[in-house]
């Protein structure tokens, strides 16, 4: 049922439009219904409800439902201050030496990088063989130095702080 323009215009409903307002618009917003949300009361998206009693605290948030698809952040144990350093790469080990090589000039990190990565590609097989070989033997002296450490007190205490931790 579509009404004429004179009757909406005329109606006793309609309320005074403000500059650059459609008639549409201007008539639409006496409806019944509230227009400051697209979602409808039925919708998911609707926005929750407001505490009636702002002097109670607030409730703690509940946690995630198994089937929501955001997935929540969850905790891990701090390194181990007392446990060795791990081995390094054999990159790790060449960015060492180039960084050596340009020490004292003032280059910012994305030039370093870029300088980096163009190097190590580069490299031939057998310079890079050379750093593949020392990565290697450094990872053999860390196996060495975490078997002697996983023997001593403070692995122990640690180890049972962090299966504490994660059944909490």
């Amino acid at each position: 049922h579509i009404t004429p323009l004179t009757s909406v215009l005329q109606s006793p409903q309609m309320r005074h439009r403000t500059r650059g307002q459609s008639i549409s618009s201007a008539v639409a917003s006496t409806s019944s219904r509230r227009r400051d949300s697209r979602a409808d009361a039925k919708s998911p998206y609707s926005r929750p409800p407001t505490d009636p009693d702002p002097q109670t605290p607030r409730s703690p948030v509940s946690p995630v439902s198994p089937q929501s698809p955001k997935r929540t952040y969850r905790r891990h144990p701090k390194k181990d201050p007392n446990a060795p350093e791990k081995w390094r790469s054999a990159y790790q080990l060449f960015r060492d030496d180039v960084n050596r090589e340009l020490q004292g000039q003032d280059i910012p990190f994305s030039e370093m990088s870029k300088i980096h990565s163009k190097r190590w590609t580069q490299l031939s097989s057998d310079q890079r063989a050379t750093y593949v070989e020392r990565s290697k033997i450094d990872k053999q002296e860390y196996k060495q130095k975490m078997e002697l450490y996983e023997q001593t007190l403070e692995f122990k205490v640690m180890s049972m702080v962090v299966a504490f931790l994660e059944t909490q």
